[in-house]
């Protein structure tokens, strides 16, 4: 699973997951992420682990889990659950760059 947090208290949000792999640290937009975002990788079972609403609530961050598939538009939308509130993502990135067909 691919965790993506985000919000200014991030980066301590992400010391309370310290023991996943850190897969990316953007200081603003990328992809289809509108904003700065730390992203992680999880399994199943070290997500089962973990209390998503807790560190939403304590830091006041938004956290976006969604698995990891080819199908990156069904993955970051269908497929994703949020924690703290939603950001709007840009889904159009994945058509744009040829990774996906919107239509």
């Amino acid at each position: 699973m691919h965790i993506h947090i985000y919000g200014s208290r991030r980066k301590a949000a992400a010391l309370e997951m310290y023991h996943l792999e850190v897969l990316e640290d953007e200081a603003g937009p990328a992809g289809p992420h509108p904003e700065a975002q730390v992203g992680l990788i999880a399994t199943d079972e070290q997500l089962r682990d973990l209390n998503l609403s807790y560190i939403a609530e304590e830091y006041g961050v938004s956290i976006l889990v969604h698995p990891i598939m080819e199908d990156e538009v069904r993955a970051h939308s269908d497929e994703a659950v949020w924690w703290g509130e939603e950001v709007q993502l840009n889904l159009e990135f994945f058509a744009q760059n040829g990774i996906a067909d919107l239509a």
